[in-house]
């Protein structure tokens, strides 16, 4: 094999290990902001939704709970939200178990991602009245995690 040969496969050997460790380092901290983002935004919402339900929260049958919680839901951000009372009694579960198209089987596999969970606990004058649970869903994140990541590939 000549000497040309072979520094062409010695520099396209380092190319390929530098791009892949450059790609690998790269999905990590898309992965790590997205999960960052994802529970800040939980948090902001539980706290947000919280204080907007604390005026209903003296009749625990007010449709307004249900209501003011389904606007917020339906955006489909979240997997699973709760509203509990003080005696630990559900008084508003909604679940959404749909994933989110457009992104492989294998990638949650790989890339397991971190579901927050947000708290935020209502109270009613002087006392808590309730509590609530927000959990994000990580559906989003991993749409635009596969994105970026088909992205990089195409530029490169």
């Amino acid at each position: 094999m000549s000497l040309s040969k072979q520094l062409l496969i010695l520099i396209s050997c380092i190319f390929f290990i530098v791009f892949s460790v450059s790609f690998i380092l790269s999905m990590n901290n898309i992965k790590s902001y997205l999960e960052i983002e994802s529970e800040i935004h939980v948090q902001n919402t539980a706290t947000s939704l919280g204080l907007s339900l604390s005026p209903h929260m003296a009749d625990d049958k007010d449709p307004i709970l249900r209501t003011m919680m389904n606007a917020i839901f339906d955006g489909g951000y979240y997997k699973e939200m709760r509203l509990v009372d003080v005696d630990g009694n559900d008084l508003v579960v909604l679940e959404n178990s749909n994933e989110v198209e457009g992104v492989p089987d294998w990638l949650p596999e790989l890339m397991p991602m971190e579901v927050s969970t947000a708290v935020s606990e209502i109270s009613s004058g002087w006392s808590i009245s309730g509590t609530l649970y927000i959990t994000t869903n990580p559906g989003y994140a991993y749409l635009s995690l596969y994105q970026q990541g088909k992205s990089t590939l195409q530029y490169s």
